[in-house]
């Protein structure tokens, strides 16, 4: 049964069906009548299955829900269609019916042709085994295995489509492509490519497979050939337009015979010339012939290859001045003149320019004439402004593929142009903005420098979006105020923005100036803000830590560092690195982040190092393992003494700072606590596993027990009685952390330690309020503990049991406190100075072993 939007439940036979299925049941029978009449399908019948299926995607692009057996049956039937692409495409009367249609490119059931196309995997893979079975015949294989070979390299292009191909197909072609090139001799052998080429029409130039056979012509060849196909040409009756192919092809093979020749021969020269002058005399039957116009632009000739040039007809240099100075004269009649008239003068300076190079191309240009084009020209330069109106020449000259000629160039004028000298005024205006742009450059490459850096911990230079954005910003700015303006980069910035602000030329430097100033105040205002980037970026680091998004926590952090310079600016960023990998589960790092906070004198770093010290110590020497571990054990070395100096810190804090319900400092609160916590658990280790007194704690489980309850569960007391009084909320992360921690301990005895005696002095702080209070926190959340709180959640309840090692003698504690003292004192950290060794963590009068609530 199923129940759609909140309706009565309905049984799936009975609803309704949706228009897709109903147009694929048509879809569907017009497939069977055509699959049942196969060998003779009416000519209705194949329109029907094509009409059908232009219904289903009609309905398919209706529904915008589609359930997913319709587009599974929608697939299936469309592979069927494609079976009978034979019958369709073959077909002459429903081609021109397909035709007269134009149907979509989308719709590609209008377009089935027969052999389908085969995918990249499968043209590759043929061409792949057709190499190999020439490979296998060497070295003589048949024809048509080198057929096969090439015909399957052509069938690789077939199925680019002019895309590119998959990155793991493209690989194995290039390699196979490198098998083939190794394989040319062996092609050409027979001398049977050329014959295939020709009789396949396989001339175009991205078919090098095909030309394996040609070897490069030396010049006296390429010569006779030219002069062969110059012969053909010139003989009657009119020339063909193969014979007109031929000759121009024969003179590209001479131009690229002759660049290959380090030394051309000299008695070749004079032959060429004179060769050259026959051709050009035959320039307007090139012109007059449409289909060599085509040939050109299917080959795309050099540049420099000037007899394609005579492909195209070149008006007399007379006849394209006259034509030019009418296009002048009708701008200059009309004010203003409109877009067509430009453009017809734009086009009209071509064809003199074109003129004038067929005509004089090795000879200089008549005076008068001379004199004539560029009192034209002055008259053109005059309509910059009308010309650059919208920006239009610029999108005339990407039409129609303009290059380096002036007057597709022409820009507005400006301060400094031949149009417009520039006054003393100006030059100073000028200069001045010069000399802000290169003090805002400044700015930007030293903002630049500290967005683009790379710190530690990061793999790569990067920046976030902000940064590249201010930095992009920058140098949009600056380019569009116009650096430099006096030179010819400077200029085009400039020219585009005079051209949108319809600018005359008076008011153009000034404006430069108060753009160039604007862009030096605005880049020197953010280099002077970049110290309050890392104040963002640790605020918004915090706030990740606070959701639990730990990856963008390290971002924010990483990105922090980038811009602070003050040790407690590091020290945060530090702790918030150690924390973000703290929850992720990376102890190596969160301790060394941490201990780089502890290096910079801050005291939650020393804190937390130790207790991640703790942790570590753990990790290696488990309390039920059978080893017991050693009293110069190094984690818990590190543990006790920047413990210890974070606690000699924290009293002195108190001291001046008395903690009331009225006036808290939750900092130093939650020091406090981790100070007090982590002091009791060294205690307890040393007492219990490291060096005990005696072996009572070893081997009385009563009195282990007692001592367990007294310091661990004392702990947990202590620190609870103390957000208490100090009337902390419930819902507090301090509150809801000593909760958790005493909660969980005592959890991990009831359950994974399989304590049944669970000391009521720890099963009575919170277990009732826990099980009982429906605003008790999820002490499983991210944001309470993290994966190390569970460890040394784990390690103080194995602690609770006798350890597996029991023969330890009371005379080796004196011998092992000697070793610690002895270590202590070689591999103190640097700037550290701690008072006393392990002993006095022992000691009554410790301030680690149980701080008082209220030091």
């Amino acid at each position: 049964m199923i129940q759609v939007n909140g309706q009565a439940p309905i049984s799936p036979t009975t609803s309704p069906r949706s228009p897709l299925d109903i147009a694929l049941d048509v879809y569907e029978e017009t497939l069977i009548t055509l699959e049942q009449e196969s060998l003779r399908p009416t000519f209705e019948q194949k329109v029907a299955v094509l009409a059908a299926r232009d219904g289903v995607e009609k309905k398919k692009q209706m529904d915008q829900n589609p359930t997913s057996i319709s587009y599974a049956r929608l697939l299936s039937l469309d592979e069927r269609l494609k079976a009978q692409a034979k019958i369709l495409s073959e077909d002459d009367e429903l081609a021109q019916w397909k035709d007269s249609l134009n149907a979509a490119p989308n719709m590609w059931w209008w377009h089935l042709k027969y052999p389908l196309v085969m995918s990249s995997t499968k043209v590759a893979k043929r061409y792949q085994e057709s190499i190999s079975l020439l490979e296998a015949a060497l070295p003589y294989p048949t024809q048509e295995q080198v057929l096969e070979v090439l015909l399957a390299r052509d069938a690789i292009e077939t199925s680019r489509d002019n895309q590119p191909l998959p990155e793991h197909i493209a690989k194995i072609v290039i390699d196979l492509d490198e098998r083939l090139r190794s394989l040319a001799d062996v092609i050409n052998r027979d001398g049977k490519l050329e014959y295939w080429k020709k009789s396949l029409s396989k001339i175009t130039p991205n078919t090098w497979w095909w030309e394996l056979s040609d070897i490069e012509p030396i010049p006296t060849q390429a010569v006779e050939r030219y002069e062969k196909a110059l012969f053909a040409l010139e003989s009657p009756p009119k020339p063909s337009s193969e014979e007109l192919l031929e000759v121009l092809l024969a003179r590209d093979a001479v131009e690229k015979a002759w660049t290959k020749q380090q030394q051309p021969p000299r008695h070749l020269t004079a032959k060429i010339i004179e060769l050259d002058k026959r051709l050009k005399a035959q320039s307007q039957a090139f012109a007059n012939d449409d289909i060599v116009d085509e040939w050109k632009n299917n080959l795309k000739p050099p540049e420099m290859n000037w007899w394609w040039s005579f492909t195209r007809s070149i008006p007399l240099p007379n006849e394209a001045i006259a034509r030019y100075e009418k296009t002048i004269q009708v701008i200059d009649n009309s004010k203003p003149p409109s877009s067509e008239q430009l453009l017809d003068t734009l086009l009209a300076r071509d064809g003199v320019e074109e003129a004038v190079e067929g005509a004089y191309r090795d000879k200089p240009v008549p005076e008068k004439l001379a004199r004539q084009i560029i009192a034209l020209d002055n008259k053109l330069k005059q309509y910059r402004l009308d010309l650059n109106k919208d920006n239009q020449i610029r999108q005339w000259k990407d039409s129609l593929k303009r290059q380096n000629r002036w007057w597709w160039e022409l820009k507005p004028a400006i301060v400094g142009s031949e149009e417009e000298p520039g006054t003393r005024k100006d030059w100073l205006f000028n200069t001045l903005a010069v000399v802000c742009l290169g003090v805002g450059a400044a700015f930007t490459a030293y903002s630049s420098q500290v967005f683009f850096q790379k710190v530690e911990g990061q793999e790569v230079q990067q920046a976030d979006l902000s940064q590249n954005m201010a930095a992009v910003l920058q140098v949009i700015g600056l380019g569009a105020g116009g650096a430099a303006a006096l030179t010819s980069g400077g200029r085009k910035t400039l020219e585009k923005l005079f051209t949108n602000l319809q600018l005359p030329p008076s008011k153009q430097a000034p404006t430069a100036l108060a753009i160039a100033a604007g862009m030096t105040a605005i880049t020197g205002t953010l280099a002077a803000s970049l110290p309050l980037w890392g104040k963002v970026y640790i605020s918004q680091g915090e706030a990740h830590l606070q959701n639990t998004n730990w990856l963008k926590a390290q971002d924010s952090f990483l990105q922090a560092k980038k811009f602070i310079s003050g040790d407690e600016d590091k020290a945060e960023v530090e702790i918030g690195l150690g924390m973000s990998y703290e929850h992720l589960g990376d102890l190596a790092k969160a301790k060394d982040y941490y201990k780089q906070a502890a290096y910079l004198d801050n005291i939650e770093g020393m804190t937390r190092y130790a207790r991640l010290s703790l942790v570590d110590f753990f990790l290696k020497n488990p309390p039920n393992s059978r080893v017991q571990p050693s009293v110069t054990d190094e984690n818990l070395r590190q543990a006790h003494l920047f413990n210890q100096r974070a606690w000699i810190r924290i009293t002195k804090w108190l001291d001046k700072n008395q903690q009331t319900p009225e006036k808290i400092d939750r900092n130093l609160l939650n020091l406090t606590q981790l100070a007090r916590t982590n002091g009791s658990i060294i205690s307890a280790v040393q007492d219990l596993i490291v060096s005990p007194k005696d072996n009572k704690a070893l081997q009385d489980e009563e009195y282990r027990q007692k001592y367990w309850t007294e310091s661990v569960a004392g702990l947990f007391k202590s620190n609870l009685d103390e957000l208490k009084n100090l009337k902390v909320a419930d819902n507090d992360a301090l509150n809801v952390r000593a909760i958790c921690f005493t909660y969980i301990t005592g959890e991990q005895l009831r359950y994974t330690e399989n304590i049944t005696n669970v000391p009521p002095e720890l099963f009575s702080l919170v277990h009732g309020y826990m099980e009982q209070d429906p605003n008790a926190p999820n002490c499983y959340d991210d944001k309470a503990l993290s994966i190390y709180d569970f460890s040394l959640i784990e390690a103080l309840a194995k602690m609770y049991k006798k350890p597996k090692y029991r023969n330890v003698l009371a005379d080796n504690y004196q011998q092992q406190i000697t070793n610690a003292e002895t270590t202590n004192s070689n591999q103190n950290p640097q700037g550290f100075n701690p008072q006393s060794g392990y002993e006095n963590q022992n000691s009554q009068d410790s301030q680690l072993t149980a701080p008082s609530i209220n030091p």
